[in-house]
C-alpha cells in the first residue's frame, strides 16, 4: 500500500520549485514531463529525432550486447545537421571495465605484477590477465576500441537462437 500511495504522490506536478531543486532532480523532472506533457515529448522527439539500437559484440568474446545511437540536433534552426551520441546500454565485461587502468599499471616502471595489479584495482590476477591481452587483440586488429558493431549475424555468439 505505501508503494501505491508513493507511485500515486510521483505523480503530483511540482509546485513551486527552485531551478536548483529541478537541477538535483534532473532525471525525475524530465521522466515527469515526457510522460505528462505531449509538449515536452515533442521537443524531445524534435531535438533526438532517431535512436537506432545496434547489437555489438567484444573483440575477444561472444556474447552480444546492445548499443543505443542517439542522433541530436545541436542546433534547432539547422534541422539537417544531426550529432551522433553512442551509449552503451550494459555494464561491460570485468576484464574491459577497467581495461585502461590495467594497461596504465602495466606500463609503470618497475613494472608491476598481474598480481600486484589486481590488487590495486581490486580484483583478481586472472581479470587482469584478461585485461592485458585485450589491448594486444586490439593493436593486432587495429581497433581503438574492445566492442564491434555487428552487422550480420556472428561466427560465435553465447545463447545465440538458430533457425531450423
Amino acid at each position: 500500500m505505501q508503494q501505491a500511495n508513493s507511485a500515486e504522490s510521483s505523480r503530483q506536478p511540482p509546485g513551486e520549485t527552485s531551478d536548483d531543486q529541478i537541477s538535483a532532480r534532473l532525471e525525475d523532472v524530465l521522466t515527469f514531463l515526457v510522460g505528462s506533457s505531449f509538449e515536452m515529448a515533442e521537443t524531445i522527439r524534435r531535438l533526438i529525432p532517431k535512436c537506432v539500437i545496434v547489437p555489438i559484440q567484444a573483440w575477444d568474446g561472444g556474447q552480444v550486447y546492445s548499443r543505443a545511437k542517439l542522433y541530436v540536433r545541436g542546433n534547432m534552426e539547422d534541422f539537417e545537421q544531426l550529432d551522433e551520441i553512442v551509449e552503451n546500454l550494459f555494464e561491460p565485461p570485468l576484464h574491459i571495465q577497467h581495461l585502461a587502468a590495467a594497461v596504465k599499471l602495466r606500463s609503470q616502471q618497475p613494472r608491476p605484477t598481474l598480481k600486484q595489479i589486481g590488487k590495486a584495482l581490486g580484483t583478481s590476477y586472472m581479470t587482469i590477465k584478461e585485461r592485458c591481452i585485450t589491448p594486444k587483440v586490439m593493436e593486432e586488429l587495429g581497433v581503438s576500441e574492445p566492442f564491434r558493431e555487428l552487422h550480420s549475424k556472428p561466427e560465435t555468439a553465447a545463447r545465440w537462437r538458430h533457425a531450423s
